[in-house]
Formats: C-alpha cells, structure tokens, sequence
C-alpha cells in the first residue's frame, strides 16, 4: 500500500492518520508543534483543544449529536477518546483538555503505522 502524508496533527490531521493506519495505510504524520509553537497552542500535544474543550451536544435532535452519531457509524476514532476524557456537562461532550490531547498523541506516537515528524512544512512534500 503506498504511504500518506498528513501535514499538521490538529483534529483533522490526528483523526485521518489513526483510521487510515488502522486501515493498514502507511502514514507520514508531520507537526510542527512543539519545535515551532503557536500563540493559541500551550502544549506539544497532537489534537490539542484550544478555543473550547466541548464538542457540544450529545443529543440526537441537535446538529452536533447527530454528527456525532454518524462519526461513530463511519469508525471515527477521535470520539472514542474524547468519550473516554469526558468530564461531566450536561448533554455536551466535554473533555479534559490535556488528558483528550496526551491520548491523542500516544496512540499516534505507537501506532505500528504511523510515522511521526516533527518538523514544520514549508513546501508540500513531494510523493
């Protein structure tokens, strides 16, 4: 299978990379963070929440439950692990921050199938 290359280890970033190693793709999953930091990133952790720590409603008749939903039917494997940080809000998901980000991070760092640079990408890395 040829290998993918995912540049940047936000949310988007770390959930392709998890679902298509755990498809038996071979990812190249580049971060900048933390060698080059941003002014809205406090950690190096890969997925890391900064604006909100809730993903909102769990509540089937609201957008963001019913996005929820589906993202459990299609195998996301991000929500899963926000499930498991949860702390408790009403009908929301919301997560610890860093508790969501450090598990995150380690199942990237030991997926058998993920290869993880960190180096900032300046020009789009040729196949």
């Amino acid at each position: 299978m040829p290998e993918i290359k995912i540049i940047g280890a936000g949310l988007a970033g770390s959930e392709a990379a998890l679902y298509l190693a755990d498809k038996g793709w071979k990812v190249q999953l580049y971060e900048m963070r933390p060698k080059k930091m941003t002014p809205a990133h406090q950690t190096g952790y890969l997925a890391e929440l900064v604006c909100s720590n809730s993903f909102k409603s769990t509540l089937l008749d609201s957008p963001s439950g019913l996005l929820k939903e589906e993202l459990h039917l299609l195998g996301s494997k991000l929500l899963p692990i926000a499930e498991s940080c949860n702390i408790s809000a009403g009908h929301s998901l919301t997560v610890d921050r860093k508790i969501f980000a450090e598990y995150v991070t380690n199942n990237i760092i030991q997926h058998p199938n993920i290869e993880f640079i960190n180096e900032e990408i300046t020009i789009f890395p040729q196949a």
